[in-house]
């Protein structure tokens, strides 16, 4: 059985989400600034932003303990991070599916997939090519060691002066 208290907190949040995703948007074209974004994708954003997490159940646990209420805020709050991960989580794919559908014309052709893959390959075999270069060390360099020289101690590492 679902409570009062659930409801009107998902209400409450499912409202404030809504003025924060669509008013924002408002209040910026009223400032003169268009976002240029579709009203399905701001749908699409307040939905998907509905997701409740950990951050929102570890803040409620932070509560006094000694607060008459704690039991049922904490009970609530879970209830709705669950309900809202799992109802929200599993259907915004749905939903983008309606508001947004795959264009017929999404779909690469083969000819471009092969021409993607040939240019990556070469990439790859060119990175290689060129980290191997780079591996070699040319045959008249003799490396320096600084260990026999007085100057080179620990103390004088950490305090050159």
């Amino acid at each position: 059985m679902v409570s009062a208290a659930f409801l009107v907190e998902l209400g409450v949040i499912m409202l404030g989400r809504m003025c924060g995703t669509l008013g924002l948007v408002a209040f910026m074209r009223l400032c003169g600034y268009d976002a240029k974004i579709p009203l399905k994708k701001q749908i699409f954003i307040w939905y998907a932003g509905m997701i409740r997490g950990a951050i929102a159940f570890g803040l409620v646990l932070r509560i006094d303990k000694e607060y008459v209420n704690r039991g049922v805020i904490i009970t609530t709050s879970l209830m709705l991070v669950i309900f809202t991960t799992v109802v929200f989580g599993s259907t915004v794919g749905l939903l983008q599916l309606a508001l947004m559908p795959p264009s017929k014309g999404a779909a690469v052709p083969e000819e471009k997939k092969e021409k993607a893959l040939k240019k990556l390959t070469a990439e790859k075999d060119e990175t290689k090519q060129n980290a191997t270069q780079s591996e070699e060390k040319p045959e008249d360099c003799e490396s320096y060691d600084e260990s026999s020289s007085d100057d080179s101690s620990y103390e004088h590492m950490l305090h050159p002066n």
